[in-house]
Formats: structure tokens, sequence, C-alpha cells
């Protein structure tokens, strides 16, 4: 069996799976219950609080920006440590994304059309009501669904930043676009597209894909084994039965789906960190948290090192575990109560709140 982290993520999850890189969205403030009453609050990585808090779902600030699901629906704010701005035009929204260079994707409650904002509330272009969308722009690309209405089958397609609909809604699965392509699926095959649509490759014998492409590599399961598929088509094998978990453009987590053990190797398939833990973070770009089997948690390096042990029930990265969001979060707790800790693993005062 799969290890599986127990931490509440319902904040930080729940979005389409993308590589773990450092494309993804810097968490500038982290929302936190500081109490059992349901009020949030955000939290900075060296603990500090704003001074107001909000009854509701509260996104992490995210390019200065974040968003309130409360009754009366979704709202979006500018970021402020003593006050938070609420924009005009995007208040009390039926659904509302994530702000991402510059532009936001957001329902309204009257007629339902996907329409796409910028951070001053102004609409740049509407989509229509039978179109969906990703939570977020990545670079410079929308990823969009729509469902047959007889079959409910869904093909994917991508818009960019001006509206156009760039790539084509034709596709079984594409992936977030980075570093100018996306891995998107046609005819049961993969091939690696471009942002207007065309093909720049067939990923040939590629049956599976975890994320996008981060320095020039993807992972991916091809005939049978995980490893590294290159932009020229080269592939780096990883030894039978690891499965890719986690990218970060030079180290991947790995599991060993017969023992359930976690590791990490890099690029060129050698073991960094040995595939025997319960469980494997990222933390920073080269440091892992990991899980002993007699629930220690400890902080390596690449040498696999210990640089420090947590004593904690749950400890928790946020770069480590969030496919979506990447920031110097270190969390450890439980039963109610949770601190940051500091990259040196110790407890930052006055940083305790009660859940994510």
């Amino acid at each position: 069996m799969r290890s599986k982290l127990l931490f509440p993520l319902m904040i930080l999850l729940g979005l389409v799976s993308v590589a773990c890189s450092e494309s993804r969205m810097e968490v500038e403030y982290m929302p936190v219950y500081l109490d059992s009453d349901q009020r949030m609050t955000l939290m900075s990585p060296d603990g500090s609080t704003v001074d107001y808090d909000f009854k509701g779902y509260v996104s992490p600030v995210v390019n200065g920006c974040f968003t309130v699901n409360g009754k009366r629906g979704y709202d979006v704010y500018r970021f402020g440590k003593k006050k938070a701005e609420l924009i005009d035009g995007l208040e009390s929204l039926y659904w509302a994304g994530t702000v991402n260079e510059g532009l936001i994707p957001f329902r309204r409650k009257d007629d339902g059309k996907l329409e796409v904002a910028d951070t001053d509330g102004e609409v740049r272009f509407s989509l229509g009501r039978d179109v969906y969308s990703n939570e977020y722009f990545m670079d410079g690309m929308l990823i969009l669904r729509k469902s047959d209405t007889d079959t409910y089958e869904s093909k994917w397609g991508a818009v960019n930043t001006k509206g156009e609909i760039a790539v084509k809604i034709k596709y079984s699965a594409i992936h977030d676009f980075r570093e100018g392509c996306a891995p998107a699926n046609i005819g049961e095959k993969w091939i690696l597209i471009d942002r207007n649509g065309e093909k720049l490759a067939d990923m040939k014998g590629v049956e599976a894909v975890f994320g996008s492409m981060v320095d020039g590599r993807i992972p991916v399961k091809k005939n049978d084994y995980w490893g590294f598929w290159k932009r020229d088509g080269e592939f780096t094998r990883l030894k039978s039965g690891l499965v890719v978990e986690g990218f970060n453009g030079r180290y991947a987590l790995v599991y060993d789906d017969e023992s359930g053990e976690w590791g990490v190797v890099d690029t060129e398939g050698t073991v960094v960190i040995p595939v025997k833990y319960d469980y494997v973070q990222f933390y920073g770009n080269d440091r892992f948290i990991v899980k002993r089997d007699d629930e220690r948690w400890e902080l390596l390096d690449t040498d696999g090192e210990k640089l420090f042990t947590i004593r904690e029930e749950k400890v928790m990265s946020l770069k480590g575990v969030s496919p979506y969001y990447s920031g110097d979060f270190l969390i450890g707790g439980g039963d109610g109560r949770f601190d940051l800790y500091n990259s040196d693993g110790e407890k930052i005062s006055g940083s305790r709140f009660n859940r994510l």
C-alpha cells in the first residue's frame, strides 16, 4: 500500500495535478484557522498574521490577491496586511479561480458565463456557458474543457491571454503549459504541442504523463517504466517498480509500487535518497522531508545526511505536498495544534494555529 499523508489539505489541493517546480505559484500568505470557531485568517512564512479574518473558505494569497467563498459566493480581494480591498466587479461570484499572470477566470451567478478579468476587475473576454476552465493561467495559457451533452465525454483545449482559442478543444487531456509547450493526448497517443496547438513532437511509446515540462524534461511512463522524456525524445528509464510522484526539474520523488516505500532520484535515474521511507516531500530545491517507520520526521540533504528532526505527529512542507502552490512554509503538529518551523527546524514563536 502506498503511504498517505493524513494532513488536511482541502485549502491547498483539489486542482488538476501539475509537476512540482519553481514555476508553481508562490504563496505569500497561507489561510489558517486560529481556533475552532471557523473563522480564518492569513499567516506569513514568519508566523505573523493579518489584522482581519473571514467566515468562509479563504484561498492562499498568490500574486497579491486571494478569494473568499462565503455565504454570498466568491469574492476576490487585493491583499493588504491591515485591510484587504474587495476588487470592484469581482464580488458575489458563482465561482472564481486564482489570479496568475494578472488574470483570473470566473463565473457570475446571473448568466454563468466563463469570463476572464484582470486585477482591476475589468473583463478582458468571455468564453460562454458551455466551457469550463482550469483555475489559473500558466505560461500565458488557460486550459479549457467542454463536455458532450449526450456522451458526457470531455474534450480539452486552451485559450491565450488575448481570449483566442489557440489550442482547439479536441484533446482527451492536456497538462499545463510550461516552457512554451504542453503534453496532450489525442487518439490515445501523447504528443507535445506549442501554444498555437502545433505539434512539436510525437511522444512515442508514452503511456502516461506526470505533470508538465520542467527544465526540458517531463516525467512519463513508457513501455511500463517510469522515467524522464526530453524534447529530443531521449528517455531516461528508472528502475522497475518506481513511480514518479513529484518533480522539480532536478529531482523526482518516487515510491516503490510493491513495497510502498519512498525515496528520491535525480534526472539520470540515480538514487539520491534511498527508497526506504514511509513518505518523502520536497522542502526547498535540494532538501527533503522524510517520514521514518518509527514515526520521526527528518530533513535530509542530497547526500542523505540528516539536517534536523521534527518530533511531531504530522509534518508538511507546502512546497512538498501541493501540486499547485509553492512557498517557504514548514508545518508540524497534530490534534488541533500546529506551528510553523524555520529552515533550521526550530519552532517559530507565536505561529500556532488550529488547522489549515
